[in-house]
């Protein structure tokens, strides 16, 4: 089998670092305002409107180096949605325990 080295034509490094650097200001921002029994109700409502802000984002931040690629291979989309999904799923984990926090 001859051996096939995938090039991706966006920096993965940058992909991780947005997505990581999003999660954790969601989830501190999440946690910071728990502590208001106002807001606390309305939070799981803003999560949902941050994932939403994240993708918007994302689109407008890598529009020219990603969405410029005429099409993507396999391992570039792979490459895209492994980490989304990565930090969704802890972003998902926080909320949930901060949601089901009693008060202090």
């Amino acid at each position: 089998m001859a051996n096939q080295e995938e090039v991706l034509r966006f920096s993965l490094q940058s992909i991780y670092l947005y997505f990581g650097l999003f999660a954790f200001l969601v989830i501190a921002i999440a946690d910071f305002f728990s502590s208001y029994q106002r807001i606390k109700p309305q939070l799981g409502f803003i999560y949902l409107a941050t994932v939403v802000v994240k993708v918007l984002i994302f689109s407008v931040a890598y529009r020219n180096a990603i969405f410029s690629i005429e099409k993507l291979a396999l391992i570039e989309r792979l490459s895209l949605l492994i980490p989304a999904l990565f930090f969704l799923f802890f972003e998902v984990i926080f909320m949930a325990k901060i949601l089901n926090r009693k008060q202090r």
